[in-house]
């Protein structure tokens, strides 16, 4: 499937369409997490893709590439952030 076979997809919930709407770098500077990109193909089902989401947006493909790019490290951060929160388990060695 080839890029032009396919329709790139912003999809969101409010804090992430505003952000978006106002301009992308709004939302790539925030730490709004609420957004998924998909690619789909031209003849898309709009209720299949769209579902648990208020909105969406479609954009060309260096945009989704953004946007996608941002999210999974705005997530890389998240965990980061929560493994070194968590306590270390080692064993207790009797020593």
């Amino acid at each position: 499937m080839s890029r032009s076979d396919n329709i790139f997809l912003f999809l969101a919930n409010d804090e992430a369409l505003r952000l978006y709407d106002e301009s992308l770098n709004k939302l790539l500077d925030s730490k709004c997490m609420d957004f998924h990109m998909e690619h789909v193909p031209l003849n898309w089902d709009e209720k299949k893709h769209t579902g648990e989401w208020e909105d969406y947006r479609v954009v060309d493909y260096e945009t989704y590439r953004e946007l996608h790019h941002n999210l999974c490290f705005k997530y890389r951060e998240k965990l980061r952030q929560s493994s070194a929160q968590q306590p270390d388990h080692k064993k207790d060695n009797g020593g």
